[in-house]
């Protein structure tokens, strides 16, 4: 989950930031992806103001995490700091992803609701997908902060 929160420090969108990263079966790292745009490109600022256009132009970190991932071998375990949308979830499915784990539930703007559209899809295709428990994110916390105090020495 630290490779996708370390990717997400490296989307262009101010208000969406969120990363993935990649797994073969044997915890090798395969790849990282932000939520960003095709390289080169350098959007208005206004595209940030008009959701539907910023989605639009803009490519989810599953699917930067995937396009540029190593494919010598399966990626076995997707990590995301959001629950991935409809489109994602069928690529993630079409990749043969075994198990993902989240941070974050999506909330849909438009109702305030949870996005629940991958877990159809996820349990139709027997892939395991769990949420990060508080115990896991408060190690992920302590981690993180002891990294930043020894790095700071």
């Amino acid at each position: 989950m630290l490779a996708a929160i370390d990717a997400a420090s490296r989307s262009e969108d101010p208000q969406t930031q969120t990363g993935t990263s990649l797994f073969s079966s044997d915890w090798k790292p395969l790849g990282t992806g932000c939520n960003g745009f095709d390289a080169g490109f350098v959007p208005d600022p206004s595209v940030f103001d008009d959701r539907a256009k910023k989605s639009a132009l803009i490519h989810h970190a599953e699917v930067n995490a995937i396009k540029n991932c190593n494919k010598s071998q399966p990626i076995h375990y997707l990590a995301s700091l959001l629950t991935p949308c409809p489109s994602c979830t069928a690529l993630i499915k079409g990749w043969g992803v075994k198990e993902v784990f989240y941070l974050n539930q999506y909330i849909i703007p438009a109702t305030g609701k949870p996005d629940e559209a991958f877990r159809a899809i996820f349990d139709f295709a027997g892939i395991k997908c769990r949420a990060i428990t508080e115990e896991e994110k408060e190690n992920i916390r302590t981690f993180t902060k002891n990294f930043a105090l020894h790095a700071l020495k």
